[in-house]
C-alpha cells in the first residue's frame, strides 16, 4: 500500500520524536549519575582528570567522564 508524501513526513516525524526522547532520557541519566561522581573528580589531580578526559576515556563511566570535564572546567585547566 502506498502512503502519501504527508503520511509518510508525519510517520518519520513520530519516529524521530521517539529517538530523540529516548536519547534525551539517556542524558538525562548520565547527567543524573555524574552527580554522584563530582566528589571523586574533585578528589583528582589535574594530570590525572586530564589523563581521564583525554587518554582514557573508554575506561571511565560517561557520567564520570562529565564529572571530570567539569571539574577541568572548574579548574580551568
Amino acid at each position: 500500500k502506498k502512503i502519501s508524501d504527508e503520511d509518510r513526513i508525519k510517520q518519520l516525524e513520530e519516529v524521530y520524536s521517539i529517538i530523540d526522547k529516548k536519547n534525551e532520557d539517556k542524558k538525562a541519566k548520565i547527567l543524573e549519575e555524574s552527580k554522584n561522581w563530582v566528589k571523586l573528580a574533585s578528589e583528582k589531580t589535574n594530570e590525572e582528570l586530564l589523563s581521564i578526559t583525554n587518554e582514557k576515556r573508554n575506561e571511565y563511566n560517561p557520567a564520570f567522564i562529565i564529572s571530570a570535564e567539569l571539574e577541568i572546567e572548574k579548574r580551568k585547566l
